[in-house]
C-alpha cells in the first residue's frame, strides 16, 4: 500500500476525459433475489416502524427452475403509511443501464408500483410504473437511459441536471391504496440490467476513512483507503487520482498513481486527505483508461479538537 502526500496549492475546476471507445452492449444478472444478502425492508416509516411488514426469502410462489423469491409483505393498517419497499443495498450497475428488469408475483391489489435509483452523483429519481392488477409471475422492465420518464427528487432550489451513470437500483416499492386490503404481499425474482458497458465500469470500489462519521480534527493525519477490485474479464490499467473538493466548490487535486488489475484481482490504495483546513470536503476518486473514467465519492468533515469552530 501507499500513501500520497496531497499538494494543496493547485486547483482545478473541473475534471475531463477524451471519449473513450463504443462500450458493449449486453444483459446481466444483478440479483437472484433468492436472499436478502444485499437487501433489507425499507418504506414510510410512522413512528419509526413499518408495522408488521417483512422483507424475506420464501419458497411459498417459486418460479420454474428457481429455489426462493423475496417475499414482500406490506402492512398498512397506520393510514399515514404511504409506501413499503425492498431496498437495494448493493453495488450500482455497471456502465450505462438502458432498462432493468425482474419478476414480481403479484397479488391483484392494484396498489401502485414503483421504482427510485441513486445516480453517480448521489441524486435520486422516482418512477411510477402502474397498478398491480394482474395474479402470479409477470416479468416487469423499467426504461432508465436518460432519465426519461423519472421524476428528480430535488431539494429546493436546486436546479434540474441530466442523469448521471452508473445508476443504483435502490428501491422497488408497493404504494398505498385505500381500497386495497391493508395487509398483503407481493414476490420478487430475477433482477437484471440491460447495459452498455467498457471493462473499466466493472472495476468496483469500497472507500473508507476509517474514521467514526468521517470526522477529522485539523491536525490529524488524514487517511483515505480505496479498495479496487475488478469484476470484468479483462486486465484493466489505469491511473488513479484523487480530486478535494471543499464546500465552496473549489477543488485541489492530489497525485495520480498507476493501477494495473488482472481479472478478478483486488488492490487497497492509501491516499493522504488533506486536514489543514475546517470544514466539509468530498475526495473524488477517479480511474481513467483512454477516456473510459469512473467516478466515486467519499465526504469527510475537518473540525477544531474540543471546541465549535467556525470553517476556514
Amino acid at each position: 500500500m501507499r500513501v500520497l502526500a496531497v499538494p494543496a496549492l493547485f486547483l482545478m475546476t473541473s475534471l475531463s476525459f477524451p471519449p473513450g471507445a463504443a462500450a458493449a452492449s449486453r444483459t446481466i444478472s444483478i440479483d437472484p433475489m433468492t436472499g436478502t444478502a444485499n437487501w433489507q425492508l425499507g418504506g414510510h416509516r410512522v413512528n419509526y416502524v413499518l408495522g408488521a411488514s417483512t422483507l424475506t426469502a420464501s419458497t411459498e410462489q417459486v418460479r420454474a427452475d428457481a429455489t426462493a423469491s423475496l417475499k414482500l409483505a406490506y402492512d398498512f393498517n397506520e393510514k399515514r403509511r404511504t409506501y413499503i419497499s425492498a431496498y437495494w443495498q448493493g453495488d450500482a450497475i455497471p456502465g450505462r443501464c438502458r432498462a432493468v428488469s425482474f419478476w414480481l408475483f403479484g397479488d391483484g391489489s392494484q396498489r401502485p408500483l414503483s421504482l427510485a435509483i441513486e445516480d453517480a452523483a448521489e441524486r435520486w429519481c422516482r418512477r411510477e410504473i402502474g397498478p398491480i392488477d394482474w395474479d402470479g409471475w409477470k416479468c416487469v422492465t423499467v426504461t432508465i437511459a436518460d432519465g426519461d420518464g423519472w421524476r428528480p427528487l430535488r431539494r429546493r432550489g436546486e436546479n434540474p441536471q441530466p442523469l448521471e451513470h452508473p445508476v443504483r437500483l435502490r428501491q422497488i416499492m408497493v404504494g398505498k391504496r385505500a381500497e386495497a386490503p391493508p395487509e398483503g404481499a407481493v414476490y420478487l425474482h430475477d433482477l437484471s440490467a440491460e447495459i452498455e458497458a467498457r471493462p473499466m465500469d466493472f472495476v468496483t470500489a469500497r472507500l473508507s476513512t476509517g474514521r467514526p462519521a468521517n470526522l477529522f480534527y485539523r491536525g490529524d493525519e488524514g487517511v483515505l483507503e480505496v479498495a479496487l477490485t475488478n469484476r470484468s474479464a479483462e486486465t484493466v490499467s489505469s491511473g488513479l487520482t484523487v480530486v478535494f473538493e471543499d464546500f465552496r466548490g473549489r477543488r485541489t487535486p492530489g497525485d495520480v498513481v498507476a493501477v494495473a488489475l488482472e481479472p478478478g484481482e483486488s488492490t487497497t490504495i492509501r491516499v493522504g486527505l488533506p486536514t489543514d483546513r475546517l470544514g466539509a470536503f468530498t475526495a473524488l476518486v477517479a480511474l481513467d483508461r483512454v477516456g473510459e473514467p469512473r467516478f466515486w465519492r467519499q465526504r469527510y468533515a475537518v473540525s477544531e479538537a474540543g471546541a465549535d469552530a467556525a470553517f476556514s
